[in-house]
């Protein structure tokens, strides 16, 4: 319950992460009728700050100027109550699923990535509601989710590391993902935290488990036994 109370609140899980030191993406919140505290790092995005599964998130939430940026974040705080306006990484999204207990390392699945190579020029390269939900969008056939291409091994290191900070840190237990965006220069930032992303066949969770060898009744039966108290003599 925490762990889902915490990362449903963007600006709380940051500041999580950032007590945990994992790098996170520069940024900062605007609330309904709020002002913004400073200019943010361009480009950036601006998405509901307690929202989850894309909802929020169009083509229109990437902003390349301080006007653009600060009219969205007014319009999506008007809505949802409060607006995350963050630094957009320009780098590969590579997703890490985990299953383990609350308080132990995690095992690791195979990680996924996010395929944006498919997108039209100049279509920023994020997950929206509709690359997400809509089955029938150019955007959903264009963003697929694949087996990770090959990551430098200081990058690989470093992936692994943060993903397992993070789920200490935030007191995930069960099933999680960690997703991050990897910058040429400055290696991973942490740009969400899932304590409980979708569990269904063909999701990226059993996709992540597939190529750990594992089915989908075989995952399911995995986390319920994590769910159980371990025995005690």
């Amino acid at each position: 319950p925490r762990a889902l109370s915490i990362c449903l609140d963007t600006p709380l899980t940051r500041a999580a992460r950032t007590a945990a030191g994992l790098p996170v993406p520069e940024g900062w919140g605007v609330r309904r009728g709020g002002e913004a505290p400073r200019a943010p790092k361009l480009p950036a995005i601006v998405k509901p700050a307690a929202e989850d599964a894309s909802h929020g998130i169009d083509d229109a939430s990437v902003v390349h100027d301080l006007a653009s940026a600060w009219a969205r974040a007014r319009e999506v705080a008007a809505r949802y109550g409060a607006a995350l306006v963050e630094e957009l990484i320009d780098g590969r999204e590579i997703q890490v699923a985990m299953l383990g207990r609350l308080g132990v390392q995690p095992e690791l699945l195979p990680y996924g990535e996010i395929d944006y190579s498919a997108l039209p020029v100049g279509a920023p390269h994020i997950l929206t509601y509709a690359a997400k939900w809509d089955e029938r969008s150019e955007s959903y056939r264009r963003t697929p989710a694949i087996p990770a291409r090959p990551l430098t091994a200081s990058v690989e290191q470093a992936v692994r590391d943060i993903a397992a900070r993070a789920w200490i840190a935030l007191g995930l237990a069960g099933y999680a993902r960690v997703d991050l965006r990897v910058d040429a220069v400055r290696g991973p930032f942490v740009i969400d935290v899932n304590p409980n992303p979708d569990l269904s066949v063909g999701a990226g969770l059993a996709l992540a488990a597939g190529r750990a060898g594992m089915t989908h009744d075989q995952l399911v039966l995995r986390i319920l036994d994590l769910a159980t108290p371990p025995l005690t003599r």
